[in-house]
């Protein structure tokens, strides 16, 4: 938790003007942290087939990683976010 990278693959970049990618933004990159890093909720799956005595139970966690967005710079202009990030455990 609390890695700072890069990602230099961007299909868009917004604000005052728009800026779509063909398919990558040219230049672009955002500077993200890691805040979290877990396992989302459990989900259920349950087959049955009537009258024929086939019932199945299986659960599910989905992992996930939750990251903050530090900067985006596009045309040598740099977007900073006003707050810093909260990372925890």
């Amino acid at each position: 938790m609390g890695a700072e990278f890069e990602i230099n693959d961007v299909l868009l970049v917004g604000g005052e003007s728009t800026h779509v990618g063909i398919p990558l933004v040219k230049g672009a990159k955002v500077t993200v942290v890691v805040t979290k890093q877990g396992r989302d909720r459990k989900v259920i799956v349950f087959k049955k087939k009537r009258r024929h005595s086939f019932r199945k139970f299986k659960n599910h966690k989905q992992p996930f990683t939750e990251i903050f967005v530090k900067s985006i710079t596009s045309d040598g202009k740099t977007a900073t976010s006003d707050s810093q990030p909260v990372v925890t455990d």
